[in-house]
């Protein structure tokens, strides 16, 4: 007696290729999923940390406002200062030579 051969169990390679090419799209689609949602974790601890490194920048950067006021007023008054002793030794020597 002869046995029937079910066709509807034998696997085709367009088949193969067909069934593999969607778990790979569907893997691929999950992989991503989970790339997108890990990026997005990431750039929220980043963000939290960049925003207590910029905050305590700020600290910095009006210290260094403040210095730099501090030596322009300085430097401007070691200039006048300058000026009024060379303004002091012009006028001892013109007392002195009378």
């Amino acid at each position: 007696m002869k046995q029937k051969s079910d066709y509807s169990q034998v696997v085709t390679k367009a088949y193969l290729d067909k069934t593999l090419d969607q778990r790979f799209l569907l893997n691929d689609a999950k992989f991503d999923l989970k790339l997108e949602n890990l990026e997005r974790k990431i750039d929220e601890k980043a963000q939290k940390y960049r925003d207590e490194v910029l905050t305590s920048n700020d600290k910095i950067i009006k210290e260094l406002e403040v210095m730099r006021e501090e030596n322009i007023i300085g430097f401007n008054q070691i200039a006048r200062l300058g000026r009024q002793v060379s303004n002091h030794e012009k006028r001892i020597k013109i007392l002195e030579s009378a």
